[in-house]
């Protein structure tokens, strides 16, 4: 991964909104000791910044926001987990379902 971004990459900046101390009493305990932060995605303004420098970013919805820059370029790693063998055959069984009711075919 490279260190470096320059005008324009997409980057990740992390910023933060709420210091612990300024943090709602009504969230547990174990919560309320970390900030809460941001991690905002958009086009980085400076012509050049490294990892970890005070930048502005333009979000596609033209919003700018200034954070320290997290990653360069960064990937879709989320995802929803492996799959629950319970839920694979619900699509086949309800279309069969459905089709032996309707009289149509359940060819899909």
């Amino acid at each position: 991964m490279e260190n470096q971004a320059s005008k324009n990459d997409w980057v990740t900046i992390e910023l933060t909104l709420l210091l612990p101390n300024e943090r709602s009493k009504n969230i547990p305990e174990d919560t309320s000791k970390h900030p809460y932060r941001a991690f905002i995605q958009g086009f980085l303004k400076e012509e050049v910044a490294r990892i970890g420098d005070e930048v502005t970013v333009t979000t596609l919805i033209q919003r700018e926001h200034q954070g320290h820059l997290l990653t360069i370029s960064p990937a879709f790693i989320h995802g929803f987990g492996q799959p629950i063998p319970e839920l694979l055959p619900i699509g086949n069984e309800l279309r069969n379902l459905l089709s032996d009711k309707s009289g149509e075919s359940n060819e899909y």
